[in-house]
């Protein structure tokens, strides 16, 4: 078949060219990652994983992800980072990481990232034994901004369910925020903060009596997604990655009792 049209001016591809440019594209892909893990398979390389995560994730997966990953593929150098949910995403776009698992609004902007949910919970309040706000009634926005909240940020369900709020009141919405939950949980702790968290974080505290469950009457849901590159996503380290996570974040569905969804996997947009 014709591949170009030759004139004086040069060479055009022809139809069957263009197909065959498009597709060929992705060969080329395919043969230089083959080609890369060969050699490391030959030469005894190592290799390396560089995985990023949120506060939520830190807590509930990532020693479940490092211990499989390790008894997975024993030579495999691990490093591991906590950050802020925004700045893991960005470095994960410039290289720096290999995968970050982060909540969902984190990724929305990125749209050309492989992401795959793995653990999904639900939010509630928590606040020590003898805390006032416990009433027995679930609390509406009104009643929750009576106190200070200490919170990782919430999204914008949460802020929603909120609604404007006076000055008093963005004052305890905004009470105490901080990526780490061991800070948060002292503040619960020792004075009369309430803490809003995805279930499994303080799930240990609740059932060793040193946290109650406040009732509130907002239904929000955390999501967390693993999130990738394209290119990374054809390595098997990140397909084994997935893997792992996705049966962590299972085993913590069926303990708090949340319904487990289909597992999704795809592009940001999709």
């Amino acid at each position: 078949m014709k591949l170009f049209h030759r004139d004086g001016s040069g060479a055009r591809p022809t139809s069957y060219g263009k197909f065959l440019a498009a597709r060929g594209a992705g060969v080329l892909n395919d043969v230089e990652e083959l080609t890369r893990d060969l050699a490391r398979l030959i030469h005894g390389e190592k290799g390396r994983l560089r995985i990023g995560v949120g506060p939520a994730p830190s807590v509930r997966l990532l020693r479940q992800i490092v211990t499989g990953m390790s008894e997975r593929f024993p030579d495999l150098a691990i490093k591991t980072a906590q950050d802020n949910a925004s700045r893991l995403v960005r470095d994960l776009v410039n290289g720096m990481y290999d995968a970050v698992f982060v909540y969902f609004e984190a990724a929305a902007p990125f749209e050309d990232l492989v992401r795959i949910k793995v653990l999904e919970s639900a939010y509630i309040a928590v606040v020590r034994p003898g805390h006032p706000a416990l009433r027995g009634a679930a609390l509406t926005p009104c009643e929750l901004l009576q106190h200070r909240l200490a919170a990782c940020p919430l999204g914008s369900a949460f802020a929603d369910w909120v609604g404007p709020v006076s000055g008093p009141q963005a004052e305890h919405l905004h009470g105490f925020r901080s990526d780490s939950y061991e800070l948060i949980l002292d503040r619960v702790l020792e004075e009369d903060f309430v803490a809003i968290a995805p279930s499994f974080v303080f799930e240990r505290d609740i059932k060793g009596g040193r946290l109650t469950e406040l009732p509130i009457t907002w239904d929000g849901v955390y999501e967390c997604w693993m999130l990738t590159t394209r290119e990374r996503w054809r390595a098997p380290e990140l397909k084994a990655l997935a893997e792992i996570s996705r049966v962590s974040g299972r085993e913590d569905h069926n303990r708090v009792g949340v319904e487990w969804p289909a597992a999704e996997v795809g592009a940001v947009n999709g």
